[in-house]
């Protein structure tokens, strides 16, 4: 399932190999829905395919942003910081860690440390792995 959505997230999903070799998005939807359909996955609950399928069609990075666009979220924090800016939307490029894309290295750094610091690892948040930054041995290989 990840290499599919990797590969759309770098832009490769249409080209020949990744075509050749890996499932497409409705693929992957179809099996998800056909193991949901197995059993109750989620604490204990039940849910119908249908019912699961609907929940993966809403979170998607696409309807997650044509919602947003579309005024769909009522509260201020989930909207657009900026009417008509997409840098202001909170559904921006759906790219794991594309936030350090826009601050300068210490300010992700900083970031990062409070995440460490003030957010609950129970939770899911840990601190990222460090970027790997070239060395100058390495660059005169």
């Amino acid at each position: 399932m990840e290499p599919v959505y990797i590969a759309e997230v770098l832009g490769v999903a249409d080209h020949p190999v990744a075509q050749a070799s890996l499932r497409g998005r409705a693929e992957v939807a179809d099996r998800l829905i056909a193991a949901f359909e197995r059993g109750p996955w989620l604490m204990g609950e039940r849910f119908t395919a249908e019912e699961i399928g609907e929940a993966v069609r809403f979170g998607s990075f696409d309807n997650l942003k044509a919602l947003e666009s579309g005024n769909f979220f009522k509260q201020k924090g989930l909207r657009p910081g900026i009417k008509g800016d997409a840098e202001s939307s909170k559904v921006r490029r759906a790219k794991v860690g594309g936030y350090r894309e826009d601050f300068t290295a210490e300010q992700a750094a900083e970031l990062e440390a409070l995440v460490a610091e003030r957010l609950d690892p129970a939770l899911g948040y840990t601190a990222p792995e460090p970027a790997v930054q070239p060395t100058a041995a390495a660059g005169a290989a």
